[in-house]
């Protein structure tokens, strides 16, 4: 039977290890691990530290304004509800105007806006977002 070797550190990154970075949802200063597996059981890991990043959207440089934050909310709520985008005002109540049920609510909060807007919501902070308005506050601080 061989002994495992022991572990190295090795300069030269893992595929994918761009996308990692690129796309990380922690935050910088954060220890991230890589783990890949090969033929036989092989396996390769890496211990990083994630970068300092103030925005993770790629190529723009500022986070959404407002309205951009509203439009996408608006088409997000029209696709799960089937509601027109028109509908979604700032001032409009998820469960009163919009008809949005708790269960469609974090469908819409944690399955596409944070995808959407590359933000974390939280539970405790979903179900306090009682109007469109609320999520675009949400959404534009946590992208600060």
């Amino acid at each position: 039977m061989t002994s495992p070797r022991p572990a190295t550190r090795r300069r030269h990154p893992y595929p994918g290890n761009e996308r990692l970075l690129r796309e990380a949802r922690g935050h910088g200063g954060q220890v991230a691990l890589q783990i890949g597996f090969g033929a036989g059981l092989a396996y390769a890991a890496q211990v990083f530290v994630l970068p300092n990043q103030n925005n993770t959207r790629g190529d723009k440089d500022m986070a959404l304004t407002e309205s951009e934050i509203l439009a996408g909310l608006a088409e997000i709520v029209a696709e799960e509800t089937g509601l027109p985008a028109e509908q979604v005002t700032p001032e409009a109540s998820f469960a009163d105007d919009l008809d949005i049920d708790s269960l469609s609510m974090m469908t819409i909060t944690q399955a596409y806006a944070e995808e959407k807007f590359e933000v974390r919501i939280p539970d405790e902070d979903a179900t306090s977002l009682s109007t469109v308005q609320d999520a675009v506050d949400f959404i534009a601080k946590a992208q600060a």
